[in-house]
């Protein structure tokens, strides 16, 4: 097999282009949240960037947004500037420039991957064909329509890798990097339910290792005053800077989320329900195992049947023999041990584990879609796989004879056995998870339609019967390779092969198709793009309000009013929801809304007549008719000079100059959060806030100067 590590790396770097070929070639397109929920935010900043703006804030979404606090935005990601440096050299950045850095993100990971079983199995090759087979897997493949999540769990192996090698002092320098560096990325990647998890795991990995190194490792002698105390000084730094480097912008993101619709629940009740709306029960854990249509993909781990097999066949064989040793014992017994952990908060309000974590650790309180902490199990079913090849692939192991090789045989086929009419009991009785019903179908039915026969045929198979056909295969090829004297051993180099080559068969289609669209539902990102025109545009048109799915701007060239989901600042939404549904029905507003304050909701919010800055008396109002009104009267009455600096704002500053014969109240209708400021004629002022969300200074009669900056990091000063 492959020797030399520098093509073990690059076949390792190109194995997910190539396995993710259809969606690398740009033969179809990535859905789901990639484009307006991630991409979006990614070409916002680095067009603005390329004009030599720095935003830290979003107007044209959701009646203004933070950006540099946003997670989905990963300003402080910084590999993801890489796209910004492809932007510089090409002119452009679209989406298949981003599809192909996320799936980057897997070859990073699988690099690390490699290096962390590298440590417990020193059988590159076999680790090798364990990380080539982790590219198929149908969690780490789906997560591709969350960029922000795979460039998080990228990082994972480099961590646990960092904490082993921190239990060697002439290691430390490699133990820092490789902590220091990915845990750093890994904050700032901007998906918060992994570091969540990961820190979960991360306390229970710690002393897995440490128990594993004082066991089977003679060189580590922990227990020493001198050990302990270096040790403890190089891991709170190596974890502790990253932390403290972030810890800025950890706050913004919290008070963000705070302020956040369906990110602050309160209510008990509600906190629960929207945490476990989704759960993974024993279904979902069978059919990540050998029937994946029953699993719900919000965690579905599935490797393919063949590794199910082999993987079982092993844990059965080794736990039956007579010789076994202590240091794979442990290890079989903390990655089972692991498994059980990880499975039962996936399995959240049915666990009793989960529900004891609930009661007494408010930080989960407003995570949702728990079955995604089921990428934990990738390392741990991949450590587990390295030892089940190593074993069916040993010689010392054949020659000593562990298991005989009748029985051997007889436990193989039996497993194959079960798991087939298994499949065929979940096959007749139509176990489907919803997930596949509505989401996943309908994109294998609308190939098969596009590509007609013969791969209408083939498509229609994954209804459930191509894992039926693929486990009478893998039966097949393990028939023909145990026919032999010396097992797999003699014929290693055909299994392994044929190892990967029937995984990569089996789910090939699944991984490619399973969020994928026919083409990109935002058209034209490829093309030159000029920000500050577009911008600038948008400020002279009206905003626009219907239903979205993330941040439109790059597709309607419109500012937003409505949000995702309603994600936009709590108090708004608020407002919002009192004039319509979540997802207006055509646009009607409920019928219990005048014509009146509808013509009034449209002024307030400049989809009509595009106003954004009103002058009253007062902003003690209950309602957008009181304050409409009261602005109406306040224009009638008095003669003032007011004139915005629209030409040099791009979100983060606003200078207006108003001369008014008496006092009152500019408001500007974008919503406030912690780090705006407002000045008057070079003078701090206290913004308050109309209706409790959008941004109020008093001003006095004469000449005010009045400036809205936006200061998240004090990066911004005010102009002199």
């Amino acid at each position: 097999m492959i020797k030399n590590k520098y093509i073990i790396l690059l076949l390792i770097i190109l194995a997910p282009y190539i396995y993710l070929a259809p969606l690398s070639f740009g033969f179809i397109a990535m859905g789901n949240d990639f484009d307006l929920i991630y991409f979006s935010y990614k070409k916002y900043l680095f067009e603005f960037l390329n004009e030599g703006i720095f935003p830290f804030w979003s107007p044209g979404e959701s009646s203004g947004y933070t950006l540099i606090y946003n997670p989905f935005a990963q300003i402080f990601y910084l590999p993801g500037y890489f796209n910004f440096l492809l932007l510089k050299l090409k002119g452009t950045f679209s989406l298949h420039d981003y599809l192909l850095f996320t799936i980057f993100g897997i070859s990073v990971f699988n690099i690390g991957l490699f290096y962390w079983l590298n440590f417990f199995n020193n059988n590159k090759t076999i680790n090798l064909i364990v990380v080539l087979v982790c590219t198929s897997c149908l969690l780490i493949t789906g997560f591709i329509k969350f960029p922000n999540a795979v460039h998080s769990f990228a990082w994972f192996p480099y961590i646990l890798l960092g904490l082993n090698y921190s239990f060697f002092y002439e290691h430390r320098l490699k133990s820092f990097c490789l902590i220091f560096f990915p845990l750093l990325f890994l904050v700032t990647a901007g998906y918060p339910y992994f570091v969540v998890y990961f820190s979960l795991f991360l306390i229970f990995y710690f002393f897995f290792i440490l128990f594993y190194l004082i066991n089977f490792n003679s060189n580590v002698i922990f227990f020493e005053k001198r050990f302990i105390l270096s040790f403890l000084s190089r891991n709170l730094f190596s974890f502790g800077l990253p932390l403290v480097l972030t810890f800025p912008w950890i706050k913004g993101v919290k008070s963000t989320l705070d302020l956040t619709n369906n990110r602050n629940i309160q209510n008990v009740k509600d906190q629960f329900d929207y945490a476990t709306e989704h759960s993974f029960n024993f279904i979902d854990i069978l059919g990540s195992w050998i029937y994946p249509i029953a699993s719900n993909t919000a965690g579905r781990y599935s490797f393919g049947i063949f590794v199910s097999i082999v993987i079982i066949f092993y844990l059965i064989s080794y736990f039956i023999n007579k010789n076994k040793n202590s240091k794979e014992n442990y290890l079989i017994l903390s990655c089972l041990f692991f498994f059980v952990l990880i499975s039962s908060f996936a399995a959240n309000k049915s666990s009793i584990l989960f529900n004891l974590v609930w009661e007494n650790y408010d930080s989960i309180k407003n995570l949702r879609t728990w079955p995604r902490i089921n990428i934990l199990l990738i390392p741990i079913i991949a450590l587990l796989l390295s030892f089940s090849l190593k074993y069916i692939t040993n010689e010392n192991r054949i020659n000593k004879n562990h298991v005989n090789k009748i029985n051997e045989k007889f436990i193989i086929f039996s497993i194959s056995i079960l798991i087939f009419f298994s499949q065929i009991y979940l096959f007749i009785n139509k176990f489907q998870s919803s997930y596949w019903l509505e989401w996943q179908k309908k994109r294998f039915d609308y190939a098969s339609e596009v590509l007609g026969q013969p791969f209408d045929y083939i498509l229609n198979l994954y209804n459930g019967e191509v894992h039926l056909i693929f486990t009478l295969i893998v039966m097949t090829v393990i028939f023909v390779l145990f026919n032999s004297k010396n097992l797999f051993y003699n014929r290693k180099k055909i299994f392994l092969s044929l190892f990967v080559i029937i995984t990569y068969c089996e789910l090939f289609v699944i991984s490619n198709l399973q969020w994928s669209l026919d083409n990109w539902k935002t058209q034209n990102t490829h093309l030159k793009f000029d920000m500050k025109k577009e911008f600038i545009n948008q400020l002279n048109n009206n905003r626009e309000f219907k239903e979205i799915h993330g941040n439109n701007f790059f597709r309607d060239r419109k500012f937003q009013i409505n949000n995702f989901m309603d994600w936009g600042y709590q108090n708004h939404v608020k407002i919002i929801r009192e004039y319509y549904r979540l997802y207006p029905s055509n646009g009607m507003p409920y019928d219990h809304i005048s014509a009146n304050e509808i013509d009034n909701f449209k002024k307030f919010y400049g989809i009509e007549k595009n106003t954004k800055v009103f002058l009253s008396s007062r902003i003690n109002h209950d309602n957008i008719n009181s304050f409409i009104n009261d602005t109406e009267e306040f224009n009638l009455k008095n003669n003032f000079d007011l004139k915005i600096n629209w030409e040099n704002y791009y979100g983060d500053f606003l200078e207006i100059n108003l001369t008014s014969p008496v006092a009152g109240w500019i408001t500007f209708v974008d919503n406030w959060d912690p780090y705006w400021k407002a000045y008057i004629n070079q003078k701090e002022v206290k913004i308050e806030k109309l209706f409790n969300s959008y941004k109020s200074v008093r001003f006095n009669k004469g000449t005010n100067i009045i400036q809205f900056i936006y200061e998240p990091l004090k990066f911004i000063t005010l102009s002199k």
